[in-house]
């Protein structure tokens, strides 16, 4: 219960509401990789590498690159092969006037 809590307030952050969060069935560490990407672009003003990001997640390199896949399937994120810093969130359609915070992704979830 805690878990999806915590995945619900992520999400929200990033401005999705449950109803588009919950057919979508992310997890824990999507929820995470968005919010990172986001906090990240909103500090450096880029999208992070891969390498970054892993380093970011404390995860290997295949890892970040098969979550960065994942949420590509699922439509929540964009990006263009074989170049670097082209990691794009995809907005859902009622998050585009909302305000954009930067969130402490190790804050909201505890397990």
């Amino acid at each position: 219960m805690l878990r999806r809590l915590a995945i619900d307030a992520a999400a929200k952050s990033l401005g999705y509401n449950h109803t588009v969060t919950q057919p979508r069935n992310l997890t824990a560490n999507q929820v995470l990789t968005l919010t990172t990407i986001r906090n990240y672009q909103h500090v450096h003003g880029r999208a992070p590498t891969v390498t970054e990001l892993a380093r970011l997640l404390d995860r290997s390199r295949g890892t970040t690159h098969a979550r960065i896949q994942a949420l590509t399937r699922h439509g929540l994120l964009r990006r263009q092969p074989r170049q670097h810093r082209t990691l794009e969130i995809i907005p859902p359609p009622q998050a585009k006037t909302a305000a954009k915070r930067v969130v402490n992704a190790a804050d909201l979830i505890t397990f």
